[in-house]
């Protein structure tokens, strides 16, 4: 029976071990378990990083990595959208001139045959790569999406933000 006392310990040592594993695996995954700022810790990080002085309207990103989405304005009243991921990396901005407007992006998935009424409400996201988590991210594609609702399907719709080409558009069940 000593045998088998020694096993209990054993065993809840290995489990503690294995959910410390598991926290610090989810702590370092930047897609699984990430926290969005809120959003006075995403406005306090705009504002130091980016050139945005007012917020006008603010969103979080859908699907991928979430990120808190912030529409505002700089000192000389340009438009611009500023993606804010976590505490530990700059945000990255882009101003809304260089590109498609919403009105836009809801024209070309009307002109696509995406009833007025499945569409919601389209957000400005973007694809990017980095070398290093402390630098800005290198921005590779912005696009609009939206979630579009028909009957029993739904799709997601990925515009791009500069040509206004429809980059892509899946449906889930």
């Amino acid at each position: 029976m000593p045998f088998k006392n020694f096993l209990k310990p054993v065993f809840f040592l290995l489990l503690i071990i294995t959910i410390i594993v598991f926290m610090l695996l989810l702590k370092n995954n930047a897609t699984v378990g990430e926290r969005v700022p809120s959003l006075p810790e995403a406005i306090k990080l705009a504002k130091r990083y980016t050139p945005l002085i007012f917020v006008e309207n603010t969103d979080i990103t859908l699907p991928g990595p979430r990120k808190r989405v912030l529409y505002g304005f700089d000192k000389n009243g340009k438009k611009l959208v500023v993606w804010v991921r976590n505490g530990n990396e700059p945000p990255n901005f882009v101003y809304l001139e260089q590109g498609i407007t919403e009105i836009k992006a809801r024209e070309i998935l009307e002109a696509r045959g995406v009833p007025k009424s499945a569409i919601r409400s389209l957000v400005l996201d973007f694809r990017a790569t980095s070398e290093n988590a402390k630098e800005r991210e290198k921005i590779t594609e912005v696009y609009w999406s939206d979630y579009v609702t028909n009957e029993e399907k739904h799709e997601v719709y990925f515009i791009d933000f500069y040509s206004g080409k429809i980059l892509e558009s899946k449906t889930i069940k």
